[in-house]
């Protein structure tokens, strides 16, 4: 049989007039160019070919091999399917014999015959491939699947663990603080009091964001709409920052503008930590100077107002490339 690159041909008992130990004693391979020899022609024609005596053939280089062989008449025809030329199947015959026109065309059909079967068995095997690539990658996803399964379920764990061993303590000192401002203090005491216990609220805001991070990541984050005053909200930002900025010489402003109602509607909780996020990071990056912050009205509509927090300082600012973050 001839291959597509470089067309190969063999001496095979193809006949059963040949003796056995003559053809299967020897089985050289020859590599043949386009249109020489047996296989050659029927390459280059794409049709069978019948030579009555490969001996006296001048363009059979193997008749000397043939002759040792005792072999004369031989006929060849193409694997052949869609177009396309898979290989060449070659017979002998210890005879010189004359061209067979029906046992051509029936070696025709043969070859078709081949060639589709050749060609389903290649697409079994890609297909048998291919099966065996998903296989292996279906069984690696679902290792992959696992171990994120097991690491979600690790997180929970943890998290739930130390949602218990942080909140506890945490409720534990925010309610001392709450019985300690019911008691009679003076206006200092009470300022300090009221700054711990603001400050506690916000850090176990804080922590709940942290442990209720599995909702974060499903977007269920939730928003809480109730009744604030924004001015007394500032307000406790500013005194959380108060001591930072005192120790760096720093003037710490907090305005207004009157135009913005008492008491608004919105989730106090994240508004005081996006002020104090953004205010605690002008104090940080600023070493002298002031720091303000200014919430301005931009609309407001029925019931609907739309505010706006700029802080403004002394410092070394934001980098032009790095406002868009």
């Amino acid at each position: 049989m001839a291959r597509a690159s470089s067309p190969r041909s063999r001496l095979q008992p193809m006949t059963p007039r040949l003796p056995t130990n003559a053809a299967v004693s020897r089985r050289p391979r020859s590599t043949l160019a386009s249109g020489i020899g047996l296989p050659g022609r029927v390459w280059t024609d794409n049709r069978p070919a019948w030579i009555p005596d490969v001996v006296g053939d001048s363009n059979f280089p193997r008749n000397k091999l043939a002759e040792s062989a005792d072999l004369h008449g031989a006929f060849a025809f193409p694997i052949y399917s869609n177009g396309r030329v898979y290989g060449v199947i070659e017979f002998f015959s210890q005879h010189v014999e004359k061209p067979d026109g029906k046992m051509l065309e029936m070696m025709t059909a043969w070859g078709i015959q081949i060639g589709q079967f050749a060609q389903r068995r290649q697409a079994q095997k890609k297909e048998a491939s291919a099966a065996r690539y998903l296989e292996v990658r279906n069984k690696e996803l679902a290792e992959a699947r696992d171990k994120v399964l097991d690491a979600v379920r690790l997180k929970s764990e943890f998290l739930a663990t130390m949602s218990h061993e942080i909140r506890t303590p945490m409720n534990g000192g925010l309610g001392m603080t709450g019985l300690f401002l019911d008691t009679k203090l003076d206006a200092r005491h009470r300022e300090l009091a009221d700054t711990v216990h603001s400050s506690g609220q916000a850090f176990l805001t804080i922590v709940n964001d942290i442990l209720d991070f599995s909702k974060i990541e499903a977007g269920k984050l939730d928003i809480e709409v109730i009744g604030f005053d924004l001015r007394s909200m500032l307000d406790h930002v500013l005194d959380l920052l108060a001591e930072k900025t005192h120790a760096k010489g720093l003037k710490l402003v907090g305005l207004v503008c009157a135009d913005i109602p008492y008491v608004l509607q919105g989730d106090p909780d994240r508004i005081r930590q996006v002020l104090t996020n953004i205010q605690g990071n002008a104090v940080k990056f600023t070493d002298q100077g002031e720091v303000v912050i200014q919430i301005s009205l931009v609309s407001r509509s029925g019931d609907h107002v739309v505010v706006r927090s700029d802080v403004k300082d002394s410092g070394i600012g934001i980098p032009s490339e790095a406002h868009d973050r």
